[in-house]
């Protein structure tokens, strides 16, 4: 079985989320209760949020990630720092949404 979820396109105003599943031949034997078990996750992030320790831990992983990137084309780092700078305050421009800020349940 795979799992995949994550945000795919996004803007300002809007965000795509989309999970993706890949089931053994016993898992299509139990397809509806699992779409079901989906949904009543994600009904529950949308009622509790998403708690401050799975925040950090995200925030952590993110932090790493931006300080061990490899090295980015010249152009390329222009483009996305330019487009930081119409997103977000001076101060974070470098990393735009590389880094969270802070939680914001």
């Amino acid at each position: 079985m795979d799992l995949v979820a994550g945000a795919g396109s996004d803007s300002n105003e809007y965000s795509f989320f989309s999970v993706g599943m890949r089931l053994t031949d016993a898992g299509h034997d139990h397809m509806e209760d699992i779409i079901g078990l989906v949904f009543k996750y994600i009904h529950l992030l949308k009622e509790d949020g998403i708690h401050e320790w799975i925040f950090d831990e995200l925030a952590s992983i993110n932090e790493t990630e931006f300080h061990y990137q490899d090295k980015v084309h010249p152009i390329s780092y222009v483009t996305s720092t330019v487009s930081s700078m119409r997103l977000f305050p001076p101060e974070e421009w470098l990393v735009g949404e590389s880094l969270p800020s802070k939680y914001a349940p």
